[in-house]
């Protein structure tokens, strides 16, 4: 006589109970992953938003100080204001100041928003740091926040400025 073995092709409840805990594992890790990802991009847009930016300001500030042709505000040594006035050599007066969390240039032919809508500026002070004999020279120290409309703390970036620039000697 011929013993057939008694063979299950089946698979167990526990088994299945197995691979269905570690396919959810597996899908867990995915998404932990690809939120990573995800965050860490637009964290990285915000500090490259503020960045781009400050260094768009520091450069149209420090063209219009370096071609300044005297400082009007603040006017002594060691005084400092929440705006910077600038006597240019072509008669122009060139007023940098805050309005609604923006930095503006305003002359003789008008206003111009120096930063988006996207930033805010606070902290802004300009401080005369010449000395007797130099043709001037402005510490600026300004404060640029990304806008963070949504609360999240992925869109919170900033950058502290601290800088001087020097007038150009007639």
């Amino acid at each position: 006589m011929i013993k057939i073995k008694d063979r299950k092709l089946g698979i167990t409840l526990i088994e299945t109970l197995l691979y269905c805990a570690l396919f959810s594992v597996f899908i867990m890790a995915i998404t932990i992953f690809a939120w990573d990802v995800s965050t860490g991009k637009i964290k990285n847009d915000s500090q490259a938003e503020v960045d781009d930016e400050a260094q768009i300001v520091m450069d149209e500030i420090t063209g219009i100080i370096r071609n300044a042709k005297s400082i009007v505000t603040p006017a002594s040594t060691g005084s400092s204001s929440a705006n910077l006035v600038l006597s240019m050599p072509d008669g122009n007066v060139k007023t940098f100041d805050l309005a609604s969390d923006r930095l503006r240039v305003t002359d003789n032919n008008g206003t111009q928003n120096l930063t988006s809508n996207l930033v805010s500026v606070s902290q802004l002070t300009f401080t005369n740091v010449s000395n007797s004999g130099t043709p001037g020279c402005i510490r600026i120290q300004m404060l640029i926040s990304r806008s963070n409309l949504s609360g999240g703390s992925e869109y919170r970036s900033d950058i502290l400025i601290d800088n001087s620039i020097t007038l150009k000697p007639n």
